[in-house]
């Protein structure tokens, strides 16, 4: 793994008067590993609600440097590879909160972009 550091992007729309974010996409990059996207909206008056969707698409094989100790021999290393993807749909609304795993994968990082206002997907 080179030595870049994570990098993030955030978008959104804050309404000051209902204390409303709304349209948020938010993509956190961490270089060779992969991608984590937040999209939804998060109220924080007359009491706090959200509705968040986080997927990530990661690869699996910049990671086991993250468990080998430096200096260890490269043939005693083990060897991952792969893509790891997950998402997990978050909402709390009147004082109870949920959570669901996705019923999609975030699909490939390369066709990121914000989501549309209204939109169901």
């Amino acid at each position: 793994m080179g030595n870049a550091s994570a990098q993030g992007l955030l978008l959104g729309r804050y309404d000051l008067a209902s204390g409303l974010v709304d349209d948020i996409a938010a993509r956190i990059r961490v270089p060779d590993i992969g991608n984590i996207d937040i999209f939804g909206s998060v109220r924080t008056r007359p009491s706090p609600d959200l509705a968040l969707e986080v997927g990530a698409l990661l690869r699996l094989g910049p990671l086991r440097a993250l468990a080998v100790p430096e200096g260890t021999a490269a043939a005693a290393r083990m060897k991952i590879g792969g893509t790891l993807g997950a998402s997990l749909r978050v909402r709390r609304s009147g004082g109870s909160l949920s959570s669901k795993d996705g019923s999609r994968s975030p699909g490939p990082t390369s066709s990121w972009r914000p989501r549309e206002r209204g939109s169901s997907e």
